[in-house]
């Protein structure tokens, strides 16, 4: 995208803020809707909770809540008929309304009208627990609701006192707009990078995931369920992609994709429906095997704990192909996936110590390629049975090659602790 796009875009939204601006107004807490944004923004209510409590202690330490200051202010929502009548019981005018002088006016709005906001969610709860007695109030800027779909993004996006965003809502939003995970718009693509690059390591590790095809296309494919990504880890993508196990690593990212893909039946609607709290409750749990997983998920799912945007015969149904898919593994989420790096990397290290591995190989195409499929037994394939004793079972060269390699990552994996650091790489022949 050119600089002139960037500010030629950047100015025709500007310009349309300034047209659809109404003025600021003071408004009852009960005419705001803003409460219901918890699931519609699919928000982890611990995270939220925390969010809310750490403004809130704000409004302590500052002896109030400030709302006439400007960075206290939302923005809302309003029709220009709901505008209209508003004034005119207000006794105003509209150059009144957007004069911008303390006291700001009071506007009154019947019970069953609820104006919308667009951000600030959590500072509303918060200072609906700070402030005392039946009038609560809030300063609040308001705008007429036929706004173009890049200004109302632009003013969702506020972020004063907003908590600041995680790595998985930064890639979700950046892939979003670069058009992998719904519309592209190059210009809210360049306003979440420059996001993206005040943190300078977390720049340069999206680049270099950014550039890795096989696993960007494999995150990428997990944004049908978006809430899996409050377990992405941008800050450990060094690592991931240098522990040269892309084939392993890979199978998981499509073993997420494929579980969630088959409990929601294949239905991306429903996929996006699925909440953090419910990856956070599933996630590594075993429904399906485990009766005590299964009790204990059975009593968040009755009190709709879980899978909480569905219908009770939805939530069911779910359910009972979660614990189908359940039955021969735990359940698989982005947070699953970087514990087990973990351990995965530890057996990694102990074969790269005895093994060369160049900069454009991964450790399984390094035993590949020094594969020797000499003084076999044509038809059969030698598997260990123990530490000490050994069996065959019925194979070719190619079934050689697989156990083989398989049976190298399990001695590794038992015995990485033991291995000792120095040891020295050799010329190591798989046979």
């Amino acid at each position: 995208m050119s600089i002139q796009y960037f500010r030629t875009v950047n100015r025709r939204i500007e310009e349309e803020r300034r047209t659809k601006y109404c003025g600021t107004a003071s408004l009852r807490l009960a005419s705001l809707r803003y409460q219901d944004q918890e699931y519609k923004h699919n928000v982890d209510p611990k995270i939220k909770k925390a969010h809310v409590d750490s403004i809130t202690r704000m409004f302590d330490q500052e002896h109030g809540c400030r709302k006439e200051d400007e960075r206290h202010h939302v923005k809302a929502l309003i029709s220009q008929q709901e505008l209209e009548a508003a004034i005119l019981r207000a006794s105003i005018t509209i150059e009144r309304l957007k004069a911008d002088v303390v006291p700001y006016p009071e506007l009154e709005f019947p019970i069953h009208v609820k104006i919308e906001c667009l951000e600030g969610h959590d500072l509303l709860v918060a200072a609906d627990k700070k402030l005392q007695g039946p009038n609560k109030r809030w300063i609040v800027d308001l705008y007429l609701d036929d706004l173009s779909d890049e200004l109302r993004v632009s003013l969702a996006d506020g972020y004063d006192y907003q908590k600041k965003p995680d790595s998985g809502e930064l890639y979700i939003k950046i892939r979003q707009f670069q058009g992998f995970y719904g519309e592209s718009n190059p210009f809210f693509e360049k306003m979440w990078l420059g996001r993206l690059a005040t943190n300078l390591n977390s720049w340069n590790l999206f680049k270099r995931l950014s550039k890795n095809r096989k696993f960007s296309a494999a995150f990428d494919a997990l944004l049908d369920v978006p809430s899996l990504f409050g377990g992405f880890r941008l800050s450990v993508m060094h690592q991931l992609l240098g522990m040269k196990c892309d084939e392993p690593n890979l199978v998981y990212l499509r073993h997420i994709y494929t579980w969630w893909n088959n409990v929601c039946d294949g239905d991306k609607e429903v996929m996006r429906q699925i909440t953090k709290k419910t990856i956070g409750a599933l996630q590594g749990m075993a429904p399906g095997a485990s009766s005590t997983d299964r009790a204990l998920l059975q009593a968040q799912l009755r009190s709709g704990s879980i899978f909480e945007n569905f219908s009770v015969s939805q939530r069911e149904e779910l359910w009972q192909r979660a614990c189908s898919a359940s039955q021969q593994c735990l359940i698989p989420s982005l947070f699953t996936f970087f514990e087990d790096r973990k351990f995965l990397n530890d057996a990694a290290g102990c074969i790269m110590k005895i093994l060369d591995v160049n900069e454009n190989s991964t450790i399984i195409s390094s035993l590949e390629e020094i594969f020797s499929d000499t003084n076999q037994e044509e038809g059969k394939c030698v598997i260990q049975l123990s530490e000490t004793e050994f069996g065959t079972i019925a194979g070719d060269s190619n079934r050689r090659l697989d156990l083989g390699i398989r049976q190298l990552w399990l001695a590794a994996f038992r015995n990485y602790r033991e291995l000792p650091a120095g040891t020295q790489k050799s010329d190591t022949k798989l046979r």
